[in-house]
């Protein structure tokens, strides 16, 4: 009897125990499968890197795991990652939210990274800032350098440079590559308050090389080929750049492309053919190479070039048309030889890229149809950013109905706030060129734009200053609504709004070269007509603020009670000779979409005003100044004294090589010549 009940008791043991070891082996193997595991330094965690879970594997195994250990962190968080990988950002993020009641640092992470990017919940900046300080709390050291970039741009809290410095300072204590990147960068370009400092930057890159980051390769090829003293120097540098690999590819080219700028280099290798034909092989490797697993960020460099004017110097259409013919292989039919590798986000920015390219129209003319179709492609596979662009193109190339309908798709199927204020501001845009200013469509959208702007701290500034001028001038459009809408709180209140925005951005001079601003400081109430509101931007065009002849041809063209083709002609001729670079360019356009409504001895008619209005704007001052009530008596100070005439050349220069680049040179100029006037 003892021996029987002896080896019940073993084989209960034994049952006991093989059912906890089956339940054991069950947990081990699913954080083996999905675990991030613990921080071991140098940027490193003990656990399956993310990019290596094959959840179809994964899964079945963490879920059995689960139904033993229903509350155990580890096998939460790995169900949480599994899911995240996976795209079911949902059920993913169930499982973030238990695992972060548990205290989880990880978690915590997770759940911020979702509510800033959208991802299972709506985008919510607060909360994710909310979240990475608990992360930062709890002990994950990825916390400190997202806390140093929510700092650092002002995401779901006040933009604090000395707190984003002191978070990727911490960081950079951790060795994690990030952190030692942002460090050495500003000890290079004197950010985050903090004066360049060429012994800190220097000691940030060796501590990257320490940790054989490429970044670190880079950053040390960049010093040397820059600031070379010999050919010791380049060569170091070169054979960083080498150790960088693909990644150092972008940096290579714009040695090549540009060797001019590097003076050692250019003087060891002055042949400029030499350097251009190896630049275009690594051109041409950076957008065929699709197994390199940065090829996306690589193709960003494309991007980069067919949105930069300064490449034509070095490239021409003809050097770029096997790329281009590549670009459009790869928009319509990618398919990737790596896992790591997104396929649909590789056709989207290729198609993107080629958008910009005819867009520009740097390198080839302009053609709009294209742009949008790539655009559109892109759209289409649900890229948000290529739905706003080929809605603004459409617009561009007057095909409105096409340009509302990406927009409305922006605004119902986006869950990013920014795609959709620009969605809401541009279908106002595209309501006012088709029925004229002041509907009340335009005010919803602009309202509804600024609603997403103050929720989210956006810097972006158009619905403001659009709803000061709808509040400001008198409007008639085809639909006759609000024509008594004018009110001066309103038209101050946006401005001052708008103002605070760009003097909080950098714009400290703003004022000085706002229109509007000076429109409400000069005249104190809202013009009563339209010919008030022609005195008035007349007034303030003379005297100095150009941007007013386009103003007024917009504003002719939003009265649809009559057609003001000449009037809208003429302003915008007298734009695009009078104004600054930027809007004489964009009145340089508008002038080509009126030129076939008018005839030609029309045209001819106007522009000969318009050169004699350029020619005699002194007269026309007097006269407004009459019009106006600011008659001044005339005292000639100085009647019998003939000093013949003044010219003053005013140059505004913000590229220096030994001080710090200016912001704002045209803002200074712009003053510079009021105070002469």
């Amino acid at each position: 009897i003892k021996l029987k009940y002896a080896t019940i008791f073993f084989l209960f043991i034994f049952l006991f125990q093989s059912t906890v070891f089956a339940k054991q082996n069950k947990y081990s193997e699913c954080l083996k499968s999905a675990d991030i595991g613990d921080f071991i330094g140098n940027e490193k965690y003990s656990g399956i890197d993310y990019e290596n879970i094959e959840v179809q594997k994964a899964e079945p195994i963490c879920l059995d795991a689960l139904n033993n250990f229903p509350n155990d962190v580890k096998i939460l968080r790995s169900l949480g990652r599994i899911y995240f990988k996976n795209k079911s950002f949902k059920e993913s993020l169930e499982f973030y939210f238990k695992a972060s009641k548990l205290g989880d640092a990880f978690s915590f992470y997770r759940l911020s990274e979702a509510y800033r990017f959208g991802l299972g919940v709506e985008i919510d900046y607060k909360k994710a800032f909310q979240y990475i300080l608990k992360s930062k709390q709890k002990g994950h050291s990825y916390a400190l350098e997202e806390i140093g970039e929510y700092y650092k741009f002002g995401i779901g809290t006040k933009v604090n440079p000395i707190k984003a410095l002191q978070s990727y300072k911490k960081c950079s204590e951790l060795n994690i590559e990030k952190c030692l990147v942002e460090m050495y960068v500003t000890y290079s370009e004197g950010l985050f308050n903090e004066k360049p400092n060429e012994e800190l930057k220097l000691s940030y890159i060796n501590k990257l090389l320490e940790i054989n980051s490429n970044e670190g390769y880079i950053a040390m090829g960049e010093h040397l080929i820059k600031n070379a003293k010999d050919e010791i120097d380049v060569r170091n540098g070169l054979l960083n750049y080498d150790k960088a690999k693909e990644e150092a590819y972008p940096f290579l080219l714009e040695i090549y492309f540009f060797p001019d700028k590097y003076p050692i280099f250019f003087k060891m290798y002055s042949n400029v053919q030499e350097n251009k034909t190896k630049g275009l092989k690594l051109l041409k490797e950076i957008f065929t190479n699709d197994k390199h697993e940065n090829y996306d960020l690589n193709l960003t460099y494309l991007k980069n070039i067919v949105n930069s004017p300064e490449y034509t110097k070095a490239l021409s259409h003809q050097d770029l048309k096997q790329m281009i013919k590549k670009l459009d292989i790869i928009s319509r039919n990618f398919k990737p030889t790596s896992s790591q590798i997104q396929g649909e986000v590789i056709q989207n920015e290729a198609a993107t890229i080629l958008g910009d390219y005819y867009n520009n129209g740097f390198f080839t003319k302009v053609d709009l149809t294209k742009s949008y179709n790539y655009y559109s492609l892109a759209a289409d596979r649900n890229d948000f950013n290529a739905a706003v662009n080929a809605a603004w193109t459409a617009y561009t190339n007057k095909d409105y109905k096409s340009a509302i309908k990406y927009n409305n798709f922006v605004i119902e199927k986006s869950n990013d706030p920014e795609m959709q204020l620009y969605a809401h501001n541009n279908n106002a845009v595209i309501d006012d060129e088709i029925k004229g200013t002041g509907t009340k469509f335009q005010i919803e959208s602009y309202l509804k734009a600024v609603k997403i702007i103050e929720k989210y701290d956006y810097f972006v500034s158009w619905p403001y200053e659009n709803l000061a001028n709808i509040y400001y001038y008198p409007i008639k459009n085809s639909k006759n609504e609000n024509s008594d809408i004018q009110d001066i709180e309103k038209a101050s209140f946006y401005n001052s709004k708008y103002l605070k925005m760009m003097e909080d951005n950098g714009y400290a001079d703003i004022k000085d070269t706002d229109l509007l601003y000076f429109l409400l400081s000069k005249f104190k109430k809202t013009p009563k007509n339209l010919k008030e509101s022609v005195q008035y931007l007349e007034y303030a065009a003379v005297n100095g603020y150009t941007y007013a002849y386009f103003e007024l041809a917009w504003l002719y063209s939003g009265f649809r009670q009559k057609d003001y083709k000449n009037e809208i002609y003429k302003w915008y001729y007298i734009c695009s000779i009078v104004a600054h670079t930027e809007t004489q360019e964009t009145c340089k356009a508008n002038i080509k979409d009126w030129e076939n409504r008018i005839s030609y001895f029309e045209r001819k008619e106007l522009e000969q005003t318009a050169a004699d209005y350029v020619l005699y704007t002194g007269d026309r001052l007097a006269e407004l100044e009459k019009e106006l009530g600011f008659d001044k008596p005339d005292i000639n100070y100085a009647k019998n004294l003939n000093f013949g005439n003044y010219y003053a050349l005013l140059i505004g220069i913000n590229k220096y090589e030994y001080l710090q680049d200016l912001r704002t040179p045209i803002n200074d100029v712009n003053r510079l010549e009021h105070v002469l006037k």
